[in-house]
């Protein structure tokens, strides 16, 4: 009976074990049922090598065999994952769990639910999530996105550092509007173009009371560059007036600058700075602004900024109604006499030092004022005629707001004779006025005469040749003439640079012409030196000037000399050094012996006493031995 038993409880647990492995291969079947064999792994964004600062868009694309996705972030950077609640597709959608760091993506057969929970469904492909990356700083971050079933996928994303500007590749530079009334010089690239430029202050009538602005008195362009030939968009900048007057815009009508088209301007477009953010000057790295006078003469600095750096400083001077007209230098001041057809003394263009007088005329301020209309008159027009003035726009000596002005004398006027020209401006009550210039008149060389400053140079010492020539009533020939025909020497003199035969091309002013200093220098050689002149009178006199170079042999045999002595005198010194050396050394072993010989001798007496000192032990030792007996 109890086998019976037995034999049913065991047949009863097979049973049971039976059914639950059936049940359990059933759910099995079933579950296997629901993946497609062909399901495709999910795909997010290949890796990619992007500049911080900026995002980066990702797209996870999931499998079929996947419910839930984790999604982290690790390394540099942040992720962006947008909240889904719910979203209705062959089921729903949804995040959560969303972090800076981390979020979690599920597909679910209903619409408010869990992770995790028994209602969640496999994705379909179509249910991808858009998500995006971002990093302020250069580094690499990681993105990991696991499966619940698929497994893990990365997608590594390697951020470069922000490129930034560079101001020895970027350029700025001012430059004249091509419209101002005052005609000047040609304008170069705007990359060599000074920073300074005068300018109008009377074309505008602002901010006493608003009129027609016009076109700018100038404008600065520039450029952002990040290195050679590489753009830099996206830089805000500043324009900002530091002192003086002026006012500034920075567009001309229906100019668009960045993204955003400016207006036509009005009385309120201009303003003391002016600029344009990061936002307006996205894609583009050029810009420009206007400068534009307000009726006051001043001199104006203009500060642009790249960001909140000093980037650049313009300096504009704007100048007031002209006040003064003035000498700036008189070049030449004697005029040719004695001639059938009058010639003028001096050039109004396209010589540097040319000019018989510059002139200037300035504001109240000192600032100069070109545009100007001046003449001169005459103090004695049978003597000198009168004066030609231009504006000194062309090659010369300074420029917009300087005049240039020759003198012309009259046939009639003899040697000797002067007068003075006043240069003016304006008329009548207004008419402005300069201090008399004088002019005396001297005919063509007569005598010419030509001496060194001395008779005897040492070797290749300076010289300086003056050239003195008169006319034939002794005056002082007329000026901007050449000294001498010719002038050559015996011996090579030294010309800085130069050749011997130019330095007779120089020009007589006031009847004299000398040598610049550390032009000519006296022969190497010793010996006696000529030089032949060839003066320009109707003679074509001969002029010889003699001199002498000495000093050279004689110093050289005295320094030889005297280097002779110093080399006797140096051996003398080192032979007694070397006998005291010698004798040194002979002292140095004589007392090395003694201290030797003492040594020995100590060691002797040593050596004795010690003897003596046993001897008389024993003797003490035997004594004490026969008292005791």
């Amino acid at each position: 009976m109890d086998r019976l038993i037995e034999r049913k409880q065991m047949s009863t647990k097979t049973t049971f074990k039976r059914i639950a492995l059936v049940a359990v291969a059933a759910l099995g079947f079933g579950m296997l049922s629901v993946v497609p064999s062909s399901a495709a792994a999910p795909t997010i964004t290949a890796s990619a090598s992007v500049t911080s600062g900026t995002y980066k868009a990702l797209q996870l694309v999931p499998s079929t065999s996947d419910s839930i996705y984790t999604i982290t972030s690790s390394g540099v950077g942040t992720i962006a994952v947008p909240v889904i609640s719910g979203a209705a597709t062959a089921g729903y959608k949804a995040t959560s769990g969303i972090s800076a760091t981390g979020a979690t993506y599920f597909h679910s057969s209903v619409a408010s639910d869990v992770p995790g929970s028994g209602t969640n469904t496999v994705f379909a492909v179509a249910d991808t999530l858009n998500m995006s990356a971002y990093s302020a700083v250069a580094g690499t971050q990681t993105i990991t996105v696991t499966g619940n079933v698929s497994g893990a996928i990365t997608s590594t994303i390697t951020w470069g550092a922000a490129p930034t500007i560079s101001t020895a590749y970027s350029t700025a530079a001012i430059a004249a509007a091509a419209d101002v009334a005052v005609a000047g010089p040609a304008v170069a690239a705007p990359s060599n173009v000074p920073a300074t430029v005068a300018l109008y202050t009377t074309a505008l009538n602002f901010p006493k009371a608003f009129v027609a602005l016009g076109a700018p008195v100038a404008t600065v362009g520039f450029t952002f560059n990040g290195g050679p030939a590489t753009a830099f968009n996206g830089q805000a900048w500043t324009a900002m007036i530091a002192s003086g007057p002026g006012l500034l815009d920075n567009a001309a009508s229906g100019v668009t600058l960045g993204t955003t088209p400016v207006p036509v301007l009005t009385a309120s477009s201009y303003r003391r700075s002016v600029g344009q953010t990061a936002v307006e000057m996205a894609g583009v790295n050029t810009g420009s602004f206007g400068i534009y006078a307000d009726n006051t003469a001043g001199t104006s600095v203009i500060n642009l900024y790249a960001g909140s750096t000093l980037w650049k400083t313009f300096t504009v001077t704007f100048y007031g109604s002209a006040a003064k007209v003035l000498v700036e230098v008189q070049h030449f001041s004697i005029a040719k006499s004695g001639t059938k057809v009058a010639t003028p003394l001096g050039v109004t263009t396209g010589a540097t030092g040319g000019a018989a007088v510059v002139l200037k005329v300035v504001d109240s301020l000192g600032f100069v004022v070109p545009g100007q209309a001046v003449t001169g008159t005459s103090s004695d027009p049978l003597i000198l005629a009168g004066s030609s003035v231009v504006e000194d726009i062309a090659a010369g000596d300074f420029g917009a707001g300087y005049y240039n002005a020759d003198v012309t004398p009259t046939v009639l006027a003899a040697s000797g004779a002067s007068a003075t020209v006043t240069y003016s401006i304006g008329s009548g009550t207004t008419k402005i006025s300069s201090e008399a210039v004088k002019f005396t008149l001297g005919g063509s060389i007569a005598k010419t005469t030509v001496t060194t400053d001395a008779s005897s140079y040492a070797p290749g010492a300076p010289v300086v040749l003056t050239v003195t020539a008169v006319d034939a009533s002794g005056n002082p020939t007329y000026d901007n003439q050449a000294a001498l025909a010719s002038l050559t020497a015996n011996k090579a003199f030294i010309t800085g640079g130069y050749v011997l035969a130019t330095l007779a091309n120089g020009t007589l002013v006031g009847g004299k012409y000398a040598t610049k200093a550390n032009t000519l220098f006296a022969p190497a050689t010793e010996g006696d030196w000529t030089m032949l002149a060839v003066g320009l009178d109707a003679d074509a006199t001969k002029i010889s000037v003699t001199g002498t170079v000495t000093g050279s042999s004689a110093a050289a045999v005295d320094a030889a000399a005297e280097a002779t002595d110093a080399a006797n005198a140096a051996t003398d010194a080192a032979n007694a050094a070397a006998e005291a050396a010698d004798a040194a050394t002979a002292a140095a072993q004589d007392a090395s012996d003694a201290v030797a010989a003492l040594s020995a001798q100590v060691a002797t007496l040593i050596s004795a006493l010690r003897a003596q000192l046993t001897s008389l032990t024993n003797l003490v030792i035997k004594i004490q031995k026969k008292v005791k007996a």
